[in-house]
Protein backbone atom coordinates (compact mmCIF):
# COMPACT_ATOMS: atom_id res chain seq x y z
CA UNK A 1 0.00 0.00 0.00
CA UNK A 2 0.96 3.33 -0.73
CA UNK A 3 1.75 5.43 2.40
CA UNK A 4 2.59 8.89 1.10
CA UNK A 5 0.60 11.71 2.58
CA UNK A 6 0.72 13.55 -1.13
CA UNK A 7 -0.15 10.69 -3.14
CA UNK A 8 -4.28 12.01 -2.91
CA UNK A 9 -3.25 15.67 -4.26
CA UNK A 10 -0.87 14.41 -6.73
CA UNK A 11 -3.57 11.60 -8.01
CA UNK A 12 -6.29 14.80 -8.06
CA UNK A 13 -3.81 16.93 -9.66
CA UNK A 14 -2.81 14.18 -12.90
CA UNK A 15 -6.45 13.20 -12.87
CA UNK A 16 -7.63 16.81 -13.83
CA UNK A 17 -5.03 17.43 -15.87
CA UNK A 18 -6.32 14.92 -18.32
CA UNK A 19 -9.73 16.21 -17.75
CA UNK A 20 -11.20 13.05 -16.31
CA UNK A 21 -13.93 12.94 -13.87
CA UNK A 22 -13.78 10.46 -10.80
CA UNK A 23 -16.35 8.56 -12.27
CA UNK A 24 -13.92 8.31 -15.91
CA UNK A 25 -10.88 7.51 -14.04
CA UNK A 26 -12.70 4.23 -11.78
CA UNK A 27 -14.00 2.99 -14.89
CA UNK A 28 -10.61 2.88 -16.23
CA UNK A 29 -9.07 0.76 -13.54
CA UNK A 30 -12.34 -0.83 -12.54
CA UNK A 31 -13.44 0.87 -9.32
CA UNK A 32 -16.04 2.94 -8.03
CA UNK A 33 -15.82 6.78 -8.38
CA UNK A 34 -15.88 6.78 -4.53
CA UNK A 35 -13.03 4.44 -4.29
CA UNK A 36 -11.12 7.48 -6.76
CA UNK A 37 -12.34 10.07 -4.06
CA UNK A 38 -10.85 8.42 -0.97
CA UNK A 39 -7.81 7.64 -2.61
CA UNK A 40 -7.86 11.46 -3.27
CA UNK A 41 -8.52 12.57 0.33
CA UNK A 42 -6.32 10.05 1.88
CA UNK A 43 -8.65 8.08 3.72
CA UNK A 44 -7.42 4.69 1.98
CA UNK A 45 -4.16 3.72 -0.31
CA UNK A 46 -4.09 1.67 -3.01
CA UNK A 47 -1.94 -1.54 -3.77
CA UNK A 48 1.04 -1.69 -5.63
CA UNK A 49 -1.26 -3.05 -8.39
CA UNK A 50 -3.98 -0.30 -8.27
CA UNK A 51 -0.84 2.36 -8.49
CA UNK A 52 0.10 0.65 -11.66
CA UNK A 53 -3.29 0.89 -12.82
CA UNK A 54 -3.87 4.37 -11.99
CA UNK A 55 -0.71 5.31 -13.15
CA UNK A 56 -1.17 3.85 -16.32
CA UNK A 57 -4.40 5.17 -16.80
CA UNK A 58 -3.28 8.47 -16.51
CA UNK A 59 0.07 8.05 -18.53
CA UNK A 60 2.45 8.93 -15.60
CA UNK A 61 5.04 7.12 -13.63
CA UNK A 62 4.48 5.35 -10.39
CA UNK A 63 6.92 7.63 -9.07
CA UNK A 64 5.27 10.83 -10.50
CA UNK A 65 1.73 9.77 -8.90
CA UNK A 66 3.41 9.04 -5.54
CA UNK A 67 5.90 11.91 -4.99
CA UNK A 68 4.41 14.61 -7.73
CA UNK A 69 6.84 15.85 -10.65
CA UNK A 70 9.69 14.75 -11.77
CA UNK A 71 11.16 18.17 -11.02
CA UNK A 72 9.95 18.43 -7.69
CA UNK A 73 11.38 14.31 -6.66
CA UNK A 74 15.12 15.65 -8.09
CA UNK A 75 14.74 18.40 -5.87
CA UNK A 76 14.17 15.97 -2.91
CA UNK A 77 17.33 15.07 -1.43
CA UNK A 78 14.96 12.55 1.42
CA UNK A 79 14.09 9.91 -1.42
CA UNK A 80 15.82 6.79 -1.80
CA UNK A 81 17.05 7.35 -5.84
CA UNK A 82 17.48 3.70 -5.33
CA UNK A 83 13.69 2.97 -4.73
CA UNK A 84 12.92 5.76 -7.08
CA UNK A 85 14.52 3.65 -9.70
CA UNK A 86 13.09 0.09 -9.13
CA UNK A 87 9.79 1.58 -9.46
CA UNK A 88 10.39 3.12 -12.80
CA UNK A 89 12.14 -0.05 -13.96
CA UNK A 90 9.14 -2.24 -12.49
CA UNK A 91 6.46 0.29 -14.96
CA UNK A 92 8.75 -1.12 -18.21
CA UNK A 93 8.19 -4.94 -17.30
CA UNK A 94 5.61 -7.10 -19.12
CA UNK A 95 1.93 -7.82 -17.01
CA UNK A 96 2.71 -11.10 -15.70
CA UNK A 97 6.11 -9.93 -14.30
CA UNK A 98 4.25 -6.67 -12.72
CA UNK A 99 2.02 -8.78 -11.11
CA UNK A 100 4.17 -11.12 -9.84
CA UNK A 101 6.61 -8.28 -8.38
CA UNK A 102 2.95 -6.89 -6.52
CA UNK A 103 1.98 -10.22 -4.99
CA UNK A 104 6.26 -10.23 -3.53
CA UNK A 105 6.02 -6.58 -2.41
CA UNK A 106 2.40 -6.97 -0.86
CA UNK A 107 3.33 -10.22 1.01
CA UNK A 108 6.34 -9.18 2.29
CA UNK A 109 4.80 -5.59 3.23
CA UNK A 110 2.08 -7.53 4.70
CA UNK A 111 4.53 -9.80 6.76
CA UNK A 112 6.53 -7.05 7.95
CA UNK A 113 3.60 -4.84 9.04
CA UNK A 114 2.19 -8.03 10.91
CA UNK A 115 5.52 -8.53 12.49
CA UNK A 116 5.37 -4.49 13.99
CA UNK A 117 2.01 -5.23 15.42
CA UNK A 118 3.04 -8.46 17.04
CA UNK A 119 6.21 -6.49 19.07
CA UNK A 120 3.67 -3.83 20.01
Amino acid sequence: MVTNMNFGKNLKKAREDKKFSQEKLGEMVNVKASNISRYERGLVSPTVEMLIKLSNALEISVDELIFGSSAAMESDSSLDRVMVQRLKNIQHLNEQDKKLVIEFLDAFLTKRQMEKVLKN
